[in-house]
């Protein structure tokens, strides 16, 4: 996915997002993170999700207990406006783009958008673990889909993507690393202890790797979790992701990171030098990819990207 900082300095487009059926749905809950933090897009959510806001009352309670992606933005920036607005919106034509954010979720008032917007104003976003697709879909719009095992003509890859402020600021510094391996793993539930987000992080930040892997789908939020805390990621069976899948993961990073973690695994004696140096250098090149190319900003980003130049 290549992406790159769109729209004029001061300009802003206006934009309709519908999430998903008001449940947390990682695809859709990231992009809306993404467009509503963008400083060049005026965003109304409907509808709201209260979870994604940082004034909600029970995050533990979500899925994931509400790490990383939930309870991150600004209540008092929300825009959201009745459906009969959105209608009145949409036949106004106040809306330089529409976003279906969960399109196996929510299709409300699909009708009315399509009559009212052009196709390439349009995006439909499939974020399901499972592979199929919405084919009757497909030309109407932007169609982007997560887990995309299989090519199919007129539909684009996406994937995760993690909120900037997740990404720790502090040194990369191997020598303050207290353990090789996090204990967090998931290959093993009974590893789920953290209560706090900060703890979770901590499992990952105080260790050199961590197991990541396909649980129901290849990407998932634990690989840029432990990369955003100055962690390498050792990914199980990572040569079988299919290539339209996660094609924003850095692979050779990835590949150098897998090959370095089966060089140390089980030895508690110090590295030598040069292994020490790889590590490092490998821990940098992969926080710099994560904050480049992988923050929800970059992912609104790729989206953007898809609109035509003008209105017209």
């Amino acid at each position: 996915m290549n992406r790159a900082t769109v729209g004029n300095e001061g300009s802003k487009l206006r934009a309709l997002f519908f999430t998903s059926n008001l449940t947390p749905d990682y695809q859709c809950d990231l992009i809306h993170h993404g467009l509503e933090t963008h400083p060049q897009v005026d965003l109304d959510v409907y509808p709201c999700p209260d979870y994604m806001y940082n004034d909600y009352s029970t995050p533990t309670e979500l899925y994931g207990r509400g790490f990383t992606v939930f309870c991150n933005l600004d209540p008092t920036a929300r825009n959201t406006p009745s459906r009969s607005d959105v209608k009145q919106n949409l036949r106004a034509g106040v809306y330089d783009f529409v976003v279906y954010g969960s399109i196996h979720r929510r299709q409300d008032l699909l009708r009315v958008v399509r009559q009212n917007v052009r196709p390439e104003r349009i995006f439909f976003v499939d974020g399901e673990d499972r592979i199929g697709i919405q084919s009757r879909l497909i030309g109407k719009g932007h169609y982007f889909k997560r887990e995309l095992v299989h090519p199919h003509p007129g539909v684009l890859p996406i994937q995760f993507a993690i909120p900037a402020e997740k990404i720790t600021r502090d040194p990369i510094d191997l020598s303050k690393k207290t353990r090789l391996l996090a204990h967090c793993d998931p290959r093993d539930t009974t590893t789920y202890v953290y209560d706090t987000e900060q703890t979770y992080y901590d499992n990952y930040r105080e260790a050199c790797f961590a197991i990541t892997m396909k649980k129901a789908g290849w990407d998932c939020m634990r690989h840029y979790e432990i990369v955003a805390q100055g962690c390498l990621p050792a990914f199980l069976d990572f040569d079988e992701i299919p290539p339209r899948a996660m094609v924003d993961w850095p692979r050779t990073l990835q590949h150098r990171a897998n090959e370095l973690y089966a060089m140390t695994a089980g030895d508690s004696t110090p590295w030598p030098s040069s292994q020490a140096r790889l590590w490092t250098d490998t821990m940098h090149a992969f926080s710099t990819h994560l904050r480049e190319r992988l923050t929800t900003r970059a992912l609104a980003d790729y989206l953007l990207l898809h609109l035509p130049p003008s209105r017209d």
